[in-house]
C-alpha cells in the first residue's frame, strides 16, 4: 500500500468504499437469495465477496497505475483488450475450497491463503449448500440488525489471483494457483519488475471514481456483474467449437481415464491427466474436474 505523489492507493479506495457500503451490499445480497433462490453456479460468497466484487466492478473501465518497487509508474487497463483477462480476477467459492485442502496451493502453514486472501479469508463449509443454509448464516441475523451491524466479522469466501487482498498490490511472486489460468489471464503480464507493485489511481481519476459511485450505480453495478457470471457460466457449460474450457477437458481426461472411483494421489492423477490432454493443469482446476465428472457421469444415468 504505497503510491507516488499525485496518485491514491487502491487500497484507500477500498478502506473507504467498504465502511460506506458494506451494509448496503450486505442486504443487497440478502434480497438477492431471498428473491431467487441459492444457485451454486453464481454464488458469490459471503456479502463481504460482494462488496469487493461490486468496488471491482466499478473499477472495470479505469486506467490503473501499476508503482513499481523501483519507482516507475506504469499506465495499464484493468481488463487487458480483446480478453476477459482481468487484474481482478478471483477464484470462485468452490475453487477456494480446493485450494484450502491442498497444501501444495494453501502452503503448509497456510501462508498462501494469509498473503493473497488476507486474514479475514475463510472456508465456506457447506459444499451442497442450500438457501437455507446461506439465510441461516447471514440473512436471518441481518434483519434483525440495523443497517451494517455485524459486518466487522464477515469472511472472504475467495482469492485473487494477481492482487493482495487489503493491500491492492500484486505479489512478489504469483501464487500457485496461478498456474491454471497462466495461458489466458492477466498473471501472464506480471513478471519482473513488475511485481510487488502497488496498485494505484491518479489524484483526479480517484475523485471523479468516487463522486459517481452512488447506491443506484451500485444496483446497476450488482445487475451487470450477476450477468456477467450468468454469461461465464453458459459459456462454460455451453459445447464450442476451438479450444475447450480446460475444466471441462480434464473433467472429460478425468472420465475417458478410469479416474472416478480411483485412490490414487491427487499428483498422480494430475500426471495422467495431463498426458492425456498434453496440457498442464493445476490441482484446483483437476479437483473441480474430479466433481464435474462425477455430475458428468451422474446426468447421464
Amino acid at each position: 500500500m504505497f503510491a507516488p505523489k499525485g496518485y491514491t492507493p487502491l487500497a484507500t479506495l477500498w478502506s473507504d468504499f467498504e465502511r460506506q457500503y458494506i451494509g448496503w451490499s450486505h442486504h443487497r445480497a440478502c434480497a438477492h437469495f431471498q428473491a431467487h433462490g441459492f444457485d451454486t453456479y453464481t454464488f458469490f460468497g459471503s456479502p463481504l465477496d460482494l462488496c469487493e466484487d461490486l468496488f471491482l466492478t466499478a473499477l472495470s473501465d479505469v486506467a490503473l497505475t501499476l508503482f513499481t518497487p523501483s519507482s516507475d509508474i506504469i499506465t495499464t487497463p484493468s481488463t487487458l483488450p480483446n480478453s476477459n483477462a482481468s487484474i481482478f480476477t478471483k477464484t470462485t467459492v468452490y475453487e477456494s475450497m480446493a485450494i484450502v485442502a491442498d497444501p501444495d496451493e494453501a502452503g503448509l502453514e497456510n501462508e498462501w491463503l494469509v498473503q493473497m486472501g488476507s486474514t479475514r479469508f475463510g472456508f465456506w463449509p457447506h459444499m451442497e449448500a442450500n438457501y437455507a443454509t446461506w439465510d441461516l448464516e447471514y440473512c436471518s441475523g441481518a434483519r434483525a440488525k440495523a443497517e451494517g451491524d455485524g459486518t466487522d466479522e464477515l469472511q472472504f469466501y475467495t482469492l485473487p489471483y494477481c492482487f493482495e487482498r487489503g493491500t491492492y498490490t500484486v505479489p512478489r511472486e504469483l501464487p500457485p494457483w496461478t498456474v491454471d489460468m497462466i495461458d489466458g489471464s492477466f498473471a501472464r503480464n506480471l513478471s519482473g519488475s513488475l511485481l510487488g507493485s502497488s496498485i494505484c489511481l491518479g489524484d483526479k481519476v480517484a475523485n471523479n471514481w468516487r463522486r459517481r459511485v452512488t447506491e443506484d450505480q451500485l444496483e446497476l453495478l450488482f445487475m451487470r456483474f450477476m450477468g456477467k457470471r450468468d454469461a461465464n457460466t453458459a459459456a462454460e457449460l455451453t459445447p464450442k467449437v476451438g479450444r475447450p474450457n480446460k475444466r471441462i477437458a480434464a473433467a472429460q481426461a478425468y472420465v475417458d481415464l478410469g479416474l472416478i472411483d480411483s485412490q490414487a494421489p491427487w499428483k498422480e492423477k494430475r500426471i495422467l491427466v495431463e498426458d492425456h490432454l498434453k496440457s498442464s493443469i493445476g490441482l484446483t482446476t483437476l479437483k473441480n474436474a474430479a466433481r464435474l465428472a462425477k455430475q458428468m457421469l451422474t446426468s447421464k444415468k
